[in-house]
């Protein structure tokens, strides 16, 4: 491994609580199955929470939700059941009819089961990239193009029209309205702060006159501008969705999204199904718990979107859910959707990042130093729950905290120092906190034990000054300090468990300390451990 240079400093502020030690952070997908991993590596890192499917041998040939809900309930965990993996594929979706089935049923199992610790039910996952939308581009921003609905009125008369698109321009885009035919005027599509591809989209209400019959209402280019179109939606009309990607049209083409709708979908956009599956839940069982929308990344407009449908539609999941996989800014984003949350007039919700890793995804997870710097930001932010993501494909491994033999590596016995810290969890200043992979790192206060446990990790610099301030008087004038590091050198190595660095007494001067880090590595994870001085201590 590569050590790192120059020198980082972290900040620790005693005075400043954040509650009692939950191990927010420790869960894991797919980490436990029916036999994997052991009770005992169990206990030793007593997962908060752990993701798994209604039942095994459809998205996963293991890890059915209530066996594992039984292995984790001594430890005080619970399950995010993943209602889309009773699907194969990502995901093969069957319509409502199906889906309400598999609702039913496993609603019925868990009541008849017995079992208590179930955190949620995920409705879907990762919408944004496995819900099959489809909707109409243009093939170019020069050639005119056309989509033309063939609507079935059941009577003449006037119908209330609904246009669903996105205009990520930053002026209004127009369209030519034809009805069988005749010229209806121009169309104005107000920007909608982006594309379907981040989930910016809209609704454009106008009103058509229609015959007994079919109808052809045709929309085409009247600006500069273009406009991505997913359906008409026709009030009274029978159906009342025409998707656009199977309408009749000229110059375009057809894109997925998992904002948008289509006949594979059930005609039904993700917020929709959302909204529907809710509902369902809540009738087959009042006290589910529902956790959405578990997008792959979160977007603002994706976001809002969702939260508004179902907060109109009295539909608002219990418990919100997206992921943390590409190395993101997850400080801004934990900012951006409290705010979101406050301009919508909804929550606190409880947030839930059911998935999350480094960027290097198969190399980085469990790994300590990329691991720590998120710990870390959902500790500061106070998160419900996080779960390591799943990609090494061996089930039971606490999400590759374990080689593929279950054997401990250097991630397992950061989580397990992780799942030992009791007491308040305190505040911990990082130099970069919007940095998602620089040194950053959470500490715990024990009152009744008089110690202090501070883990950290992630890249910058080899040496590293740590800052502790306002630590209690009870700790007195010395200090005495042990610091640990558990190795990482890959997934797939055995670590038999952490190595001791060094053990000092440091002075406290007016309730601050400084302690000084050298060579430090970049993937492995550190502890810190400040008790009171003993009688007769030394600098050893």
């Amino acid at each position: 491994m590569i050590k790192q240079t120059k020198e980082s400093t972290l900040r620790i502020d005693v005075s400043h609580k954040y509650g009692e030690a939950r191990h927010v952070a420790s869960g894991s997908l797919y980490g436990v199955v029916e036999e994997y991993p052991s009770d005992e590596q169990i206990r030793l890192l007593r997962p908060v929470n752990i993701g798994n499917s209604p039942e095994a041998g459809h998205q996963q040939p293991l890890g059915a939700a209530i066996p594992t809900a039984r292995r984790i309930a001594p430890v005080g965990g619970k399950v995010q059941i993943r209602l889309a993996e009773w699907f194969t594929g990502w995901y093969d979706y069957a319509g409502l009819e199906d889906w309400f089935s598999k609702l039913e049923t496993i609603t019925e199992r868990v009541r008849k089961s017995g079992i208590d610790n179930v955190d949620g039910y995920e409705i879907w996952n990762e919408p944004d990239g496995t819900w099959k939308g489809l909707y109409v581009v243009p093939v170019n921003d020069e050639d005119s193009y056309y989509v033309t609905f063939r609507v079935q009125a059941p009577e003449n008369g006037t119908y209330k029209t609904t246009i669903r698109y996105a205009n990520g321009n930053q002026s209004h885009a127009a369209l030519n309205l034809q009805v069988n035919g005749e010229e209806c005027g121009i169309l104005s599509f107000p920007p909608t702060g982006g594309w379907y591809h981040n989930g910016a989209c809209g609704d454009l209400d106008f009103s058509v006159r229609l015959r007994q019959g079919e109808n052809k209402v045709k929309v085409s280019r009247a600006s500069v501008e273009n406009l991505e179109i997913d359906y008409l939606n026709v009030s009274g009309a029978s159906p009342e969705r025409y998707e656009a990607d199977s309408a009749i049209r000229g110059n375009t083409y057809s894109a997925t999204s998992g904002y948008a709708s289509s006949a594979v979908s059930g005609h039904l956009t993700f917020n929709e199904f959302f909204s529907v599956s809710q509902k369902k839940l809540r009738e087959l069982d009042p006290s589910a718990r529902t956790i959405g929308p578990s997008s792959y990344v979160y977007t603002r407009p994706a976001m809002k979107s969702f939260l508004e449908y179902q907060k109109e539609h009295g539909t608002l999941p219990d418990i919100i859910c997206w992921h943390q996989l590409a190395d993101e800014d997850i400080t801004k984003i934990l900012e951006d959707y409290r705010e979101l949350e406050k301009e919508l007039e909804i929550g606190p919700l409880p947030i839930s990042i059911n998935e999350y890793s480094g960027g290097g995804w198969f190399e980085e997870e469990g790994c300590p130093g990329v691991c720590a710097p998120l710990i870390a930001k959902f500790e500061r932010f106070q998160v419900d729950s996080a779960c390591q993501s799943f990609w090494n494909g061996v089930q039971g491994t606490l999400s590759s905290t374990l080689t593929p033999d279950y054997e401990p590596n250097g991630g397992f016995w950061f989580y397990k120092w992780y799942a030992d810290m009791d007491g308040e969890m305190v505040e911990v200043l990082p130099e970069k906190p919007h940095n998602p992979r620089f040194l950053d790192g959470f500490a715990c206060l024990n009152q009744q034990q008089k110690s202090l446990r501070i883990l950290f990790g992630g890249e910058g610099d080899e040496n590293v000054t740590i800052r502790v301030d306002n630590l209690p008087d009870y700790f007195g004038e010395n200090v005495r300090v042990k610091l640990e590091h558990t190795p990482f050198q890959d997934r797939f190595t055995k670590v038999s468990g952490p190595e001791m660095v060094w053990e000092k007494t440091y002075p406290v001067i007016h309730g601050t300390m400084e302690i000084t880090v050298t060579d430090r590595y970049q993937c492995d994870g550190y502890q810190l451990s400040v008790t009171q001085e003993k009688t007769g201590g030394s600098n050893g």
